[in-house]
């Protein structure tokens, strides 16, 4: 992403939303490998959503850098 930081929650925000909120996804982003991190039942979980996945108010985007 190009302005990683904290962004206001909307409902419904989507990833897709978010990720262009912050700029987009840079040209060395590794986006199939794009990641949430999400609190479940008191613990921090990395899990999968697509782009038009829901994210939470808590959530942290992680979309890491590609390496080819």
């Amino acid at each position: 992403m190009h302005r990683a930081g904290d962004y206001p929650y909307e409902r419904e925000l989507t990833l897709h939303k978010a990720i262009t909120m912050a700029g987009g996804f840079t040209d060395k982003a590794a986006t199939s490998r794009a990641k949430v991190i999400r609190k479940i039942e008191g613990k921090e979980r990395a899990i999968s959503l697509d782009l038009e996945g829901v994210i939470l108010p808590e959530d942290i985007i992680v979309v890491p850098r590609s390496f080819f």
